[in-house]
């Protein structure tokens, strides 16, 4: 009966190690993931954000683009003029005309001592002007004259010019004048600016004096 007892102690003493062994092994052991439990376990994702910067300028190695400014001649609602082609492009005008008695668009003056004159004013630009005496009346789209009809004895002076904007030269009319085309007692001054892009004239119409008939 000893011998009985002691196996059966051996066995128990045996058996309370055994548990033992067992119990100390689990608890060295990781516990397990709570979150596998129906949800896969989330890595963090390390790898760097590479959405462009929508600054301009902040985006490495671009350079943001430039838009171009529009020029003042290609502005749109902006009308350019474009130059001139001529270095003249003002107009002469008449001015101060004497002897001041007109009489239906006629200056008279005194053909034996023509004493005469006017102004001549430049505008618009850098004008180019000059004088021309005729003995008859010109069509307004003539342009070329023969010296024939030019009166010898009408005096101009000075008879052309460059006047910048705004200037103005005095002009004398001096001689005398006996008759002219078809020996009517007329003559006609001519104001020109021949070298304007399209070039203008004034007319100035002169009767001598105590004329009878046209």
């Amino acid at each position: 009966m000893a011998v009985e007892r002691a196996r059966v102690r051996k066995l128990a003493v045996a058996a309370v190690l055994a548990a033992a062994t067992a119990l100390t092994g689990a608890s060295c052991e990781d516990p397990p993931n709570r979150s596998d439990r129906g949800a896969p376990s989330r890595t963090p994702d390390r790898t760097p954000d590479r959405t462009p910067s929508k600054t301009p300028g902040k985006s490495p190695g671009k350079t943001p683009s430039k838009t171009p400014e529009a020029s003042p001649e290609t502005s749109p609602g902006k009308v350019t003029t474009p130059p001139p082609k001529t270095p003249y492009p003002g107009q002469a005008q008449v001015k101060n005309l004497r002897p001041d008695n007109f009489r239906d668009g006629i200056a008279h003056v005194g053909c034996t001592g023509i004493d005469a004159g006017f102004t001549v004013l430049g505008y618009g630009g850098r004008t180019k002007w000059e004088v021309l005496v005729l003995d008859f009346e010109p069509r307004a789209d003539q342009r070329e004259f023969g010296s024939v009809n030019i009166p010898r004895n009408v005096v101009v002076e000075p008879r052309s010019g460059v006047l910048e904007a705004g200037r103005s030269q005095p002009v004398k009319i001096r001689g005398t004048f006996g008759g002219g085309f078809g020996g009517r007692p007329h003559f006609w001054v001519l104001l020109s600016s021949p070298e304007r892009d399209s070039p203008t004239r004034e007319v100035v119409h002169f009767q001598c004096l105590g004329a009878l008939g046209p």
